[in-house]
């Protein structure tokens, strides 16, 4: 696979079932999902206590999910009207 973020923002929501798993295997990982790797390695899903830590972390990561959800739910985070 060449566009391995694509398909890292695709399957991320779905870190904690068997499917993120056969598909990070498929991916070819370089150093900006070096946490996937053991993923990849041990054939285990991605709990989101490790997610959370590899947040705390690696901001790049902190910052690839919150791009990810403000850009997939603008709605939901734009500010209450008061009135």
């Amino acid at each position: 696979m060449h566009n391995v973020t694509s398909v890292i923002k695709c399957i991320l929501p779905y870190h904690e079932t068997a499917l993120f798993v056969r598909v990070v295997r498929l991916c070819k990982l370089n150093e900006e999902w070096l946490f996937l790797h053991n993923v990849k390695k041990t054939k285990t899903k991605l709990d989101r206590a490790t997610l959370v830590q590899n947040c705390l972390k690696d901001t790049h990561l902190l910052n690839f999910i919150c791009e990810l959800v403000v850009r997939e739910h603008p709605m939901r985070l734009a500010p209450r009207s008061r009135g």
